[in-house]
C-alpha cells in the first residue's frame, strides 16, 4: 500500500491542521538554521583567505578597470561591489562579516534548491535534497570561504534565470534576462545557465521571439570579454579530447558525495571509487527510461546543459598551471545542487508507505552526519592558513615604516594557504587605513605557536636584519663601541667594550643596532637568530674564519620583544657598535 505525503485536511481540527500545515516550512527553516550554524560553527578562527586578498587589497577605487578587471578568467563585479561593501561600511577589522556572507551563500542557494523541489516533489519530500546540500561538507572549501560568494550568487541567479524561462511570461522574461546578466557578472557559471536558457528557448515556444533573453546578455558578456577577459583566458581548447572523461568523473564525484560514500582524500579531494558505479546506474537509467518513453522537463534539459557546458570549460582549463581535477572540492556545492534539480525533476515523487519512508529519513539522517564531519578537514586547512596569515599581517605591521613598499611575505611550506605571496606592504598599509584588516598584535603574536611565530621571525628578518662583510679585521675608527650585549647562554668574558666567546656556542640579546662580529682563525662563526619563536628559527649566515661581518637590526613597533643571536663558533668576538 502506498501513501501520499501531502497533508489531508478535511477531519482534521483548524488549529491542528494549521500546525499539520506548517511543519514542513517549520523543518525547511531548521534546516537553514542548521545550515548556518554549520558555517558560522566552521568559520570560527577564519580570516582573509588566498583569492580573498584580490578583491581587499587590489581593487581600491571605482574605475571601470577595478569593477571589470578579471580574477582569474572570471568577471567579478557583484562580488567586488559586495566587498567593497562591507569593506567600506562594516571595516576589515573583523571577519564576522564576512562570515555572515559565507551563511548568506549557503541560504540563499539552499532556500533556492529547496522552492524548486517543492514544486515537484511537495513540502515534504523537497526538504531531502535541502538536507543533503546544507550538510555536504566535501564542499566545505567552497561554503566556508566568503570569497565564493560570487559562485553562489553566479549559481542562484543562473537558476531563477532558467525557471523564467520556462515560465515564458513577459515578466519573466525580462526577470530571466537580468537574472543571466547577474550571473554571467559573478562568476563564469553564467556561461553555462546562458545556454542552458538558449536550451530551454530552441526547444520551447516561440524561440525567435524570447531569442533577446539570452542574446543582450550574451552581447554584454562578449563586449566585456573583447576588452578585458581574453588576455586572461585559461582555456585550451586542445584538451577537447578529455572532456567526455572528465564530465563522467565529474558526475561519480558529485553523486558520490551526495550519497555520503566519497569522502575528503588526505591530498584535499573527493575519492571517487563508489562514485563511478552510481554514475554508470544513472546514465543507464536515464538511457532506458528514455528508451520506454520518459521525455525530460524543460527546466531539466537547461540544466543539464548547464553542467555540460560547465564540466566542458573546466575540463578545457585543468593545466599543469591551472590545476582543476574533476574532484575538486571547489565545485562540489554548485555542482550538487544542479544535479539535484536534475533528480527532482526526473525522479516523480515519491510514494512510499510508512516504513518506507522512515527508512528513508534513517539513510538521509546518517549521510547528512557522515557528511556533515567532511567539513572539518577544510575548516582547518583554512584556519591553520589563518594563524598564519594574521601573524605575518602582524609582522608587516610590526616593520611599518622599515621594509620597502614592494616587500611581501615569503611563500614557505609550513602556510598551506594565508597570503601566498600576493601581498605587498604598501597595499596592506593603505588597506590597513582605509577600514582596518584582521592582524595580530605582538602579544597576539607571542601567543601563537612556536611555527607561526618562526614564521614570523622569518619575515620579520628579511625585513629587517641584513648580514654584511666588514672590511676591516678590527671595530674601525668609524665605530663606537656601545655596551656589550647580554649573555644569555654559554659563557663569554668581556674583552674591550666587547664579548669572547668561551664556548662552542653562545646566545647573545640583540636589541636593534648594528653588531660587529669577527670569526677565530680557526672555525668560522655560524649565526641564527630568533625574536618571537625559537633562537634558532632564522639561519642568518656564516662568518668565514678570521673574516668579519656586520649585522645590522632596524628600529621597529615592537622595541620591548628583542632579537636573540644564537653564535656557534668558539673565540669569535662579538661587539655592540654604533656609527661614530
Amino acid at each position: 500500500m502506498t501513501v501520499d505525503l501531502s497533508v489531508s485536511t478535511s477531519s482534521v481540527p483548524l488549529s491542528h491542521r494549521r500546525r499539520r500545515l506548517e511543519a514542513p516550512e517549520l523543518v525547511f527553516g531548521v534546516l537553514l538554521l542548521l545550515g548556518a550554524g554549520i558555517v558560522l560553527a566552521r568559520t570560527r578562527g577564519l580570516s582573509f583567505y588566498e583569492d580573498d586578498w584580490d578583491f581587499v587589497l587590489d581593487r581600491r577605487g571605482m574605475s571601470p578597470s577595478v569593477l571589470l578587471r578579471p580574477h582569474g578568467p572570471h568577471l567579478s563585479l557583484v562580488p567586488i561591489l559586495i566587498y567593497k561593501a562591507l569593506l567600506h561600511t562594516l571595516g576589515g577589522g573583523s571577519y564576522l562579516p564576512f562570515r555572515l556572507l559565507s551563511v548568506f551563500d549557503l541560504l540563499l542557494v539552499a532556500g533556492l534548491l529547496g522552492l524548486v523541489a517543492r514544486a515537484w516533489w511537495g513540502r515534504w519530500w523537497s526538504l531531502a535534497p535541502v538536507l543533503l546540500l546544507v550538510t555536504l561538507g566535501q564542499g566545505g572549501a567552497s561554503a566556508l570561504f566568503s570569497f565564493q560568494c560570487g559562485y553562489a550568487i553566479a549559481t542562484a541567479a543562473g537558476l531563477v534565470a532558467l525557471l523564467c524561462v520556462v515560465r515564458g511570461g513577459r515578466r519573466d522574461n525580462i526577470l530571466a534576462c537580468a537574472a543571466l546578466i547577474v550571473s554571467l557578472s559573478s562568476a563564469s557559471q553564467g556561461a553555462g545557465f546562458t545556454v542552458g536558457a538558449a536550451v530551454i528557448l530552441v526547444t520551447g515556444r516561440h524561440p525567435r521571439r524570447r531569442a533577446w533573453v539570452v542574446v543582450v546578455p550574451t552581447i554584454l558578456y562578449a563586449l566585456w570579454y573583447l576588452k578585458y577577459g581574453h588576455q586572461f583566458s585559461e582555456t585550451h581548447l586542445a584538451l577537447w579530447h578529455t572532456t567526455p572523461v572528465y564530465e563522467f568523473q565529474s558526475l561519480a564525484a558529485t553523486l558520490g558525495t551526495l550519497l555520503g560514500v566519497s569522502r575528503l582524500s588526505p591530498a584535499a579531494v573527493v575519492e571517487m571509487t563508489y562514485g563511478y558505479p552510481l554514475a554508470i546506474a544513472a546514465l543507464a537509467a536515464a538511457g532506458y527510461s528514455y528508451w520506454r518513453g520518459w521525455r525530460p522537463q524543460p527546466l531539466f534539459c537547461g540544466v543539464a546543459a548547464t553542467l555540460v557546458v560547465l564540466w566542458f570549460a573546466v575540463a578545457v582549463s585543468d593545466t599543469t598551471e591551472f590545476f582543476r581535477p574533476p574532484n575538486t572540492p571547489r565545485y562540489v556545492e554548485t555542482n550538487a545542487l544542479l544535479v539535484m534539480v536534475c533528480l527532482v525533476t526526473a525522479i516523480p515523487r515519491p510514494r512510499l508507505p510508512p516504513w518506507g519512508s522512515r527508512v528513508v529519513v534513517l539513510i538521509l539522517s546518517v549521510v547528512a552526519v557522515a557528511n556533515t564531519t567532511q567539513y572539518q578537514q577544510s575548516w582547518v586547512y583554512m584556519l591553520y592558513s589563518g594563524l598564519f596569515s594574521r601573524a605575518e599581517l602582524g609582522a608587516l605591521l610590526i616593520m611599518r615604516g622599515v621594509v620597502r613598499p614592494s616587500f611581501k611575505p615569503a611563500v614557505t611550506n609550513r602556510d598551506p594557504g594565508g597570503l601566498s605571496g600576493g601581498v605587498d606592504a604598501a597595499s596592506f598599509f593603505i588597506a590597513y587605513d582605509s577600514f582596518g584588516i584582521v592582524s595580530d598584535s605582538p602579544a597576539q603574536i607571542l601567543g601563537q605557536r612556536e611555527v607561526v611565530r618562526d614564521t614570523v621571525d622569518g619575515e620579520l628578518a628579511r625585513g629587517e636584519v641584513s648580514l654584511t662583510a666588514a672590511a676591516a679585521t678590527s671595530t674601525s675608527t668609524s665605530t663606537t663601541v656601545a655596551k656589550p650585549p647580554a649573555v644569555l647562554g654559554g659563557t663569554a668574558r668581556t674583552l674591550r667594550g666587547c664579548l669572547l666567546l668561551r664556548r662552542a656556542t653562545s646566545v647573545v640579546g640583540t636589541p636593534a643596532g648594528r653588531y660587529w662580529l669577527r670569526a677565530s682563525g680557526r672555525e668560522p662563526l655560524t649565526i641564527a637568530m630568533g625574536r618571537f619563536g625559537s633562537v634558532d628559527s632564522v639561519a642568518l649566515g656564516a662568518v668565514p674564519a678570521g673574516a668579519t661581518a656586520i649585522v645590522s637590526i632596524a628600529h621597529d613597533h615592537a622595541p620591548w620583544v628583542r632579537w636573540r643571536m644564537r653564535l656557534s663558533g668558539a673565540g669569535a668576538r662579538v661587539c655592540a657598535v654604533s656609527s661614530g
